[in-house]
């Protein structure tokens, strides 16, 4: 269906894969994939209607924009508690918001995307693309304890 989000004209689209339903915004200017999650929505049924959704997890996606990142989910996302990784995301999962928002401040600019990693052991790995303010971008890593307690910080390029 037709959407909007963050002011951009999108497609929502429901995917149905291994019993879980995911989310997808596509930006209608360009085909770039702007949120992928996994949805409110689930289903247990492998033989649900919407079993014609499912994606094929091997078919790369493309951006008709050179200079925009390239989404690479070689497999759908995997979440825990509401969070999505290995998926660049345009909005900070809440439980990450406020760490987005200084590291956002500390470097004067504005959010490019944020990645998720989980780390064997809890441990979440939070990459975060920063568009900075005078031009160019940095790249700060922060790592959180199971708890998301702040470990570390590197302010990177």
């Amino acid at each position: 269906s037709s959407d909007t989000y963050q002011g951009s004209a999108v497609f929502d689209i429901h995917v149905l894969y291994n019993s879980t339903v995911y989310d997808v915004k596509v930006l209608k200017a360009t085909g770039g994939v702007a949120l992928k999650k996994v949805s409110s929505e689930q289903s247990t049924s492998a033989n649900s209607s919407d079993q014609k959704d499912a994606v094929d997890s091997s078919t790369p996606e493309h951006s008709s924009t050179p200079s925009q990142d390239k989404q690479t989910p070689a497999t759908p996302p995997s979440s825990s508690n509401g969070i999505t990784f290995g998926v660049k995301l345009t909005v900070a999962p809440s439980a990450f918001q406020s760490f987005v928002n200084q590291a956002l401040a500390q470097n004067n600019g504005t959010l490019k995307w944020i990645k998720l990693i989980s780390h064997q052991g809890g441990d979440v790995q939070a990459n975060i693309k920063v568009n900075l303010s005078q031009g160019g971008t940095v790249k700060v890593i922060d790592l959180f304890s199971p708890s998301n307690q702040l470990i570390s910080q590197t302010v990177g390029s």
